[in-house]
């Protein structure tokens, strides 16, 4: 390959196009890391009271080119293989330095001369996209060609722009710049302006590589970053995907981008969405990718080596680049359901809930086998509850017994494996089987015994998050509801737990010590502190009435919680004149009766 070091007047000057492939990322750099560091070293440079010989060369970083073939009568063109965020800055630069002039000093000569570096001028290129110097990847098609045919940020209002437009806001940023900075020049602006004109395009230095033949377009592609926006193992992905793509022959680039890549460039609120995946943030995009090796390999993917495992399982695959792309959208459309299901109103909304709650991602990758297999069944919503049923109550078991949750990717690999070998159609009843399998604490189902121990004697309040614990008692408050109870609509979320028997009972509720040995007081004390955290005693308040009750006798307590509430959870409390160890370990009998149905562990009972 050769490298040259050119200014921008060089690597625009002839009839020329630049084109960003569609399969590249999208415009990415922003104020705060690009833009405003251009600006204020371009402006600095700017003064015209400094010899032009004197000022040395502002290097930008490099580009890499690859010659392509040029239809007759079109501009010569190259492919932008890495780079096209630098070339696309400098050319939103110099279309608003276009506009400034036009602007303030429209009948100069240099008007003229930069419009030939953003603009093929010959007329027969004219109303078609070979005008444009540099012709960027699909998603930004709109915004750039808006943008260059704009005269101010006025014009663009009146062009809603599809996407993020990153670009247009690129324009916005520097016309402002720009032209508040001649404004304050006053008389002097023409000068100054004139000086940036030089600066830009005779002291900005790119360094321009231009492949060979035999150079490998990926490699180089794979290797470089654009400045300060590293590229995501998703982009790397797509780029090598179309590459395979390009080089299969018969396909049309654009229409198997819109089909199967496009969702994931201009849904941005959901693909680049950073999302918290236990201590870490990110994109969705990328923890579906990941999700996505772990489900086709049923083995466990680093986060940190996304793109080289994609390109191995890519590169093993009997399908080609189109059928790979084809299956990678199906199974992101698995992946959008679990992320947009938030009506709580339905199963499955309230069970992707209940997974975020427990941060439990791991499950991910044999959710998107399941649905996948479930995908145009008879009866499919009907199975997919089922299954969702075993899959929670599994989990919730597992939180209130207090078993460990570190095992857990280890032990949704060995169901993915499991349900791929499995002869039989995925159903509910083989999920059910497989942790009925397991014997150890890293991985068993706790049955009916195990269970109801936990449940009335664990200090929960203490020992799970109060998400999790909102999230049990909102499931045992609407199980509570029954035939006659007027409907309404119960926010749990804003609600706060509330012990029944208050945490701190020494004045209001103290011990009867009468007869008692100071062993059997410590050992009663000691009791009462364990019970008082257990699911028996714990109830919802809203959180203005919570304060003004919480630590004061049962009496007050009743009667306060009983005027306000509507919720089944606190309707018990009709039946109770007192309340002690004696009631916490009643209620919390009848609330595992409750518990049991919502969770259940027996096979059939599930399916």
């Amino acid at each position: 390959m050769e490298a040259n070091a050119l200014s921008l007047s060089v690597i625009f000057g002839p009839t020329v196009q630049y084109r960003a492939p569609l399969f590249q990322r999208p415009y990415v750099w922003t104020e705060e890391d690009q833009w405003e560091l251009l600006w204020n070293d371009l402006s600095e440079l700017s003064n015209p009271t400094v010899e032009l010989q004197q000022t040395l060369p502002y290097f930008m970083g490099a580009v890499v080119l690859e010659q392509l073939d040029s239809e007759t009568g079109a501009p010569g063109a190259r492919a932008i293989i890495d780079g096209q965020q630098r070339l696309t800055t400098v050319q939103v630069l110099m279309a608003t330095l276009h506009d400034i002039f036009i602007k303030h000093y429209p009948d100069e000569f240099i008007v003229d001369d930069i419009k030939k570096l953003i603009i093929n001028t010959s007329r027969q290129f004219a109303d078609t996209y070979y005008q444009y110097k540099l012709w960027p990847t699909n998603l930004d098609r709109e915004a750039y060609e808006i943008v260059m045919k704009a005269t101010s940020p006025e014009d663009l209002t009146k062009h809603p722009i599809e996407g993020e437009g990153t670009i247009a806001e690129a324009y916005r940023y520097f016309y402002t710049k720009m032209n508040t900075w001649v404004e304050e020049k006053g008389e002097e602006g023409l000068p100054w302006l004139d000086r940036l004109f030089r600066i830009v395009t005779e002291k900005i230095r790119i360094v321009v590589i231009d492949m060979d033949k035999q150079d490998d377009a990926q490699t180089i592609f794979e290797t470089m970053n654009a400045r300060g926006t590293p590229l995501l193992p998703s982009d790397l992905v797509k780029n090598y995907l179309f590459k395979r793509l390009a080089d299969e022959n018969g396909h049309d680039l654009d229409e198997v981008y819109d089909r199967y890549w496009r969702p994931f460039d201009f849904q941005n609120g959901l693909w680049r969405k950073e999302l918290k995946q236990g201590r870490l943030n990110r994109p969705a995009l990328e923890l579906f990718l990941q999700h996505y090796l772990v489900m086709e390999q049923a083995k466990e993917i680093s986060a940190t080596n996304l793109f080289k495992e994609y390109r191995a399982y890519s590169e093993a695959a009997e399908a080609g680049a189109h059928a790979q792309l084809a299956r990678f959208h199906r199974y992101s459309q698995y992946f959008q359901s679990f992320l947009e299901a938030h009506d709580r109103n339905t199963f499955e909304g309230l069970f992707f809930h209940k997974l975020r709650t427990l941060d439990t991602t791991t499950v991910y990758p044999c959710l998107l086998w399941i649905y996948d297999s479930l995908e145009g069944q008879l009866e499919r919503d009907q199975k997919l509850q089922a299954i969702l049923q075993v899959i929670e109550s599994f989990l919730i078991r597992r939180m209130v017994c207090q078993l460990t949750a570190k095992n857990y990717n280890n032990l949704f690999l060995e169901l993915l494996t499991f349900l791929k070998k499995s002869q039989e159609n995925c159903d509910a009843s083989i999920i059910a089987q497989f942790f009925s399998s397991k014997d150890k604490d890293s991985g068993r189902w706790p049955n009916e015994e195990e269970f109801k121990e936990a449940w009335l004697t664990t200090p929960i309040y203490t020992q799970i998050t109060r998400p999790r614990l909102r999230l049990i008692l909102a499931e045992l408050d609407k199980a509570l509801k029954a035939n006659k109870t007027e409907e309404h609509i119960v926010w749990h979320d804003t609600l706060t737990v509330e012990h029944l028997l208050p945490n701190s009972w020494e004045v209001h509720w103290p011990l009867n010590e009468e007869g008692m040995t100071t062993g059997e007081i410590f050992d009663a004390q000691q009791r009462r502190n364990l019970l008082k955290h257990s699911f028996g005693n714990l109830t919802f308040l809203n959180n203005s009435l919570n304060p003004a009750i919480s630590n004061g006798p049962f009496e007050d307590k009743k009667r306060e919680i009983l005027k306000h509430t509507v919720l089944n959870l606190s309707r018990f409390l009709h039946e109770k004149n007192k309340w002690d160890e004696d009631s916490i370990i009643e209620r919390g009998k009848d609330l595992f009766e409750i518990a049991k149905q919502i969770w259940p562990n027996d096979s059939k009972q599930l399916c």
